[in-house]
């Protein structure tokens, strides 16, 4: 398991893509440094891509707690969940139904799709590292 951060400058979107299986404690991993990039970055947009995860294994548990928090991104932040696999599809959409005050917080199947609702034709996105508390 591993994840990528990586900062369009210019739209002010930042992208964290999650590969391989996601856990719960990856799952906070992924949290943790898309918090962090929130404080350093001040992205207005915010993408997370599970295309490239091969096996999640989140549980409702954790899904309901993260949702019962305060949202990382200011309320009117754009944020978009990529999740083409229909397990992460279902977690994310649990999320969206549990978290309430997020009206901005949309699930996709596709980057497509996503970049489509951002109203961004080439986006140029750039790695960038955080730093993560431990």
């Amino acid at each position: 398991m591993s994840f990528r951060l990586e900062l369009d400058s210019v739209n002010k979107i930042v992208r964290l893509s999650l590969q391989g299986e996601v856990t719960d404690e990856f799952f906070w991993v992924g949290y943790e440094a898309l918090r962090n990039c929130c404080n350093q970055y001040c992205p207005c947009r915010c993408i997370v891509d599970y295309s490239e995860a091969t096996k999640v294994k989140i549980s409702s548990g954790d899904v309901r707690y993260l949702a019962s928090k305060p949202p990382i991104f200011p309320l009117d932040c754009l944020t978009l969940n990529v999740a083409p696999q229909d397990e992460m599809y279902g977690i994310a959409r649990m999320f969206q139904s549990v978290a309430e005050n997020r009206p901005n917080f949309l699930v996709v199947r596709t980057m497509e799709e996503a970049l489509d609702l951002l109203e961004l034709k080439s986006p140029k996105f750039e790695a960038i590292e955080v730093r993560l508390d431990t």
